[in-house]
């Protein structure tokens, strides 16, 4: 019994770096939820902004990511920067979406029912990308010290600066 102790560090280390896990959507058995559980779900995500920044939020050159949780809908925002200036944005947004949940873990499928597509720069458009695989991936929304996301991308059409996160990534929430 006391030799297990000896293997508790590891058990805790693999739990820490299990966050940067490589997310793969296709390995799951999806469901839709029940009303009960979509109306727990959007109290607790509604009115919240989530934000990744690469290298980070204060570097001059980098990629910045938003999730927003507007009431019952959703925008996903994308921006880089160079020398401090925004030189591509792009916005994907809707008034609602629909939710997925994997029955083999806590994570959490967004799709963004009647998306629409805004960039803003270098040039503006609507509506000028396809955004048909494109989800938000949540694991543990619930907990908040655990809570990670992923962009993902299936069929490969969203354009830089939206990264597509292959692995689990803590987002700063931001007021």
């Amino acid at each position: 019994m006391r030799h297990i102790y000896r293997f508790v560090p590891l058990l805790l280390t693999a739990a820490v770096l299990g966050c940067g896990t490589e997310v793969r959507p296709e390995e799951y058995s999806w469901w839709f939820l029940e009303l009960g559980e979509i109306q727990r779900f959007e109290s607790s995500m509604s009115g919240r902004v989530f934000r990744q920044s690469d290298p980070s939020a204060d570097a001059m050159h980098r990629k910045a990511v938003e999730i927003d949780f507007q009431g019952r809908g959703l925008a996903v925002r994308a921006k880089q920067f160079e020398e401090g200036q925004v030189v591509a944005e792009w916005s994907v947004s809707g008034p609602a979406y629909w939710i997925e949940m994997a029955v083999e873990q806590a994570i959490h499928k967004l799709h963004i029912r009647d998306a629409v597509v805004e960039r803003t720069r270098p040039e503006e458009c609507t509506d000028c990308i396809d955004v048909t695989g494109m989800s938000v991936l949540i694991h543990r929304y619930h907990l908040d010290d655990e809570l990670r996301f992923a962009l993902w991308d299936s069929i490969g059409h969203l354009p830089a600066p939206f990264p597509v996160f292959e692995r689990w990534t803590s987002f700063e929430e931001i007021e």
